[in-house]
């Protein structure tokens, strides 16, 4: 009983933290470029009654605004604000953070490994306060609980409930962001054609999943295949997805009914996609309308917009070392030999090195120094981290380190095409993987070094619960120290947002100025929030032609409700 209300405590205590220091760093950030109030403004309209795509124009899938509808309605608030949308976004990042720190608990069975990775998750994730309202938080949430849940799958005795909590999970995030929602299907997909437990006839289906993955990076980059990141970002893939495979025999299967379960997750996707789908189509959405966003606009988005993902020397040097270790690990395993001990101190030099890294750069890791650095160095560690070191590592362990490597993995595309903010959330599922793997070093070392191993491993772990304290406290301080030196805007749905006095004094002034000044308001650059903060409407419901500068009539030909020409232009 006293380990339990230890653990509710820890957990609890953990969840607080991040939540208080979440809730400074989002309430001092404002990003001038204010995707935020292009969300906003898009969902307000929704909400109104506006016909999604047909009337308000979005990047995104209709979960996010059929989500939105729903928690509004519970919260019993008539339209989105700053602030709502804030806590909203808040709750998404907390709840990834903790569940990522649940996957680590999951590989460790450890709590403590598990609020650490709950917290470098967090400070990975940090990029959450530049674009409050964006669907990135909602995404992240629902991807880790898509790798917990397939963690779960060897040893569960509810293989059924867990294939169809994959497919749900996998039909929102096609409904959000379809690539994402791909990934996790090929990812899943794939590892249900690699592990189960086939009948002989049909066995030979397990190279799809195989050959799939293999090929994921060259069929999705394919058209950007002529730029040096992007063929590095697709041979790192492929050697990391290689390591995977290499390290995973085949007979190693899901074993019992769960080998006859899969059939649950198509179900319960195919259900979530008509739900949702028909939910916005009965408020008015044309299908073409719905089908050109979810569908077409996605495939054309390489060829308009990409920002290529980062790579570096020392990525190189990793992705050589990493093939090497995996290539000679798994030919150990597939020999049913134990791992020699040359093999060994290889897996321990490679994970020394990325433990060495992360606290040499704990001051820089929440920073886009980190970020930058662990996705270009994701892949490369990867296949290092998935081979077994400790004795007794039971095969469900194995298995369930397996599956979450088949969502992880694919994930880490969803950096492509535009390798911004998505840097992070497209890899943070990586970070349990680093954390199993110091656990596990942290086991194997007194066994090697019967002297000192169980010394250094205790020393290593106090070192990675500091760095961990230290990055958790930079950003506490840096939180603290801008919401105590700012003031709040105190504009109309945003009354706590703080940020410098001189931005505070131009905010408020331009949209005093709207409020006074104008019927209409758009601006070049696409600012809305200062259109929810004076109440001044955009020319159009197709926000993102006000916000190009230029005033167009809608789709039908016609001027929006009320037009007149403004008063004052910006």
């Amino acid at each position: 009983m006293s380990h339990r209300l230890l653990r509710i405590f820890l957990w609890s205590g953990a969840a607080l933290a991040l939540a208080v220091v979440g809730y400074l760093l989002m309430n001092t950030t404002f990003m001038p470029y204010d995707d935020e109030g292009f969300v906003l403004i898009s969902l307000r309209n929704y909400l109104a009654g506006l016909r999604l795509y047909d009337d308000v124009f979005s990047q995104y899938g209709p979960w996010p605004y059929v989500y939105h509808q729903i928690v509004t309605t519970l919260a019993g608030h008539a339209v989105m604000t700053h602030t709502l949308g804030r806590a909203i976004t808040l709750l998404h990042w907390i709840v990834m953070c903790l569940l990522g720190g649940g996957l680590a608990w999951q590989l460790t069975r450890n709590h403590i490994a598990a609020g650490v990775t709950a917290i470098l998750v967090f400070g990975l994730t940090w990029q959450t306060v530049s674009e409050p309202s964006h669907p990135g938080s909602h995404i992240g949430m629902l991807v880790a609980a898509a790798a917990v849940l397939i963690s779960t799958l060897p040893g569960t005795k509810r293989p059924a409930s867990v294939y169809a909590g994959l497919g749900l999970l996998t039909g929102l995030l096609l409904l959000t962001k379809i690539n994402v929602g791909l990934l996790l299907a090929a990812g899943v997909g794939g590892f249900a054609l690699q592990h189960t437990a086939w009948p002989r006839s049909w066995r030979r289906l397990t190279w799809l999943g195989a050959l799939g993955l293999v090929a994921l990076p060259w069929v999705l980059i394919g058209g950007q295949l002529q730029h040096s990141w992007a063929l590095i970002l697709a041979g790192q893939f492929t050697l990391a997805a290689a390591g995977l495979l290499w390290l995973a025999p085949q007979s190693e299967s899901i074993p019992g009914p769960a080998s006859r379960a899969w059939p649950a997750a198509i179900v319960a996707a195919l259900v979530t996609l008509a739900i949702v789908c028909s939910w916005v189509l009965l408020r008015g959405t044309t299908l073409t309308a719905l089908v050109q966003t979810v569908l077409l606009n996605p495939l054309r988005m390489p060829a308009n917009f990409v920002v290529r993902t980062p790579w570096y020397p020392e990525s190189l040097v990793l992705a050589v070392a990493g093939a090497v270790i995996a290539g000679r690990a798994g030919w150990e395993i597939r020999a049913g030999r134990t791992l020699s001990r040359t093999t060994v101190w290889l897996v321990i030099g490679l994970r020394a090195t990325a433990f060495a890294w992360l606290l040499l750069h704990a001051r820089v890791w929440a920073s886009y120094y980190g970020i930058f650095h662990f996705a270009a160095n994701c892949l490369p560690l990867l296949p290092a981290f998935l081979i077994p070191l400790a004795p007794g590592s039971t095969g469900q362990h194995r298995l369930a380190l397996q599956a979450v490597a088949w969502v992880a993995l694919p994930q880490v595309l969803h950096a492509y095409p535009v390798a911004g903010s998505q840097l992070a959330w497209a890899t943070f599922l990586v970070v349990p993987f680093l954390m199993a793997g110091w656990w596990d070093l942290g086991r194997t070392l007194p066994t090697l070094l019967p002297t000192v191993g169980r010394g250094v491993a205790r020393a290593g772990g106090g070192l990675l619960i500091g760095a961990t304290a230290y990055i958790l406290g930079l950003l506490a301080y840096t939180g603290w120290t801008n919401y105590t030196q700012s003031r709040p805007l105190d504009l109309p749905g945003a009354e706590d947002i703080r940020v410098d006095g001189v931005t505070r004094q131009a905010l408020r002034l331009m949209s005093l100025n709207a409020s006074i000044h104008a019927d209409l308001l758009f601006s070049r650059q696409g600012m809305y929030s200062h259109n929810l903060w004076s109440g001044v409407p955009t020319p159009t419901t197709q926000n993102t032609l006000t916000g190009s500068g230029c005033l167009t009539k809608r789709s039908n030909g016609t001027s929006p409700p009320g037009w007149r020409r403004p008063r004052t232009r910006h």
